[in-house]
């Protein structure tokens, strides 16, 4: 199995998943061949055929396509919320003292005991450390964090 790297006149350059390139005439493909196509190639001493890869037909007895899902598991990121950084960098830094950023992540808890204990300045002091971390996080296209 490869994808379609390169497309000249009559040649096509397929690179395998291997790390290898195969070369084939555009006259081998039973289709018309576009960049980026996933492709399988049977070869033999005196004929090479290039195949597309379709997806299999949407009926009620296929396995649902993985790619149509709207919900997408991140990696790493289980348990962890999506803030936006800006917002939850000023909250952190000036109002951590009793907690408020704690609700930006949606831990009520943390909020619940960074109040009842914000006399102490326990809960500032965690929140000056949540303020670096979140600071140095790289964001995302919309500016939010995982915290």
């Amino acid at each position: 199995m490869g994808r379609i790297i390169d497309i000249e006149e009559e040649k096509i350059t397929i690179g395998n998943n291997d790390g290898s390139m195969f070369e084939v005439e555009r006259s081998n493909c039973n289709f018309e061949p576009t960049l980026g196509d996933e492709v399988e190639i049977f070869s033999s001493d005196t004929k090479v055929i290039v195949t597309k890869i379709t997806a299999p037909s949407s009926n009620s007895n296929a396995a649902p396509n993985p790619s149509n899902n709207i919900t997408v598991t991140l990696p790493g990121y289980f348990g962890k919320t999506r803030v936006n950084k800006v917002i939850y960098c000023f909250f952190a830094l000036f109002f951590g003292c009793v907690g408020l950023h704690k609700l930006c992540e949606r831990k009520f808890g943390q909020f619940f005991l960074s109040f009842i204990f914000c006399w102490t300045l326990i809960p500032f002091i965690i929140s000056i450390f949540n303020f670096f971390d979140a600071l140095f996080e790289p964001s995302d296209e919309n500016g939010d964090i995982f915290v």
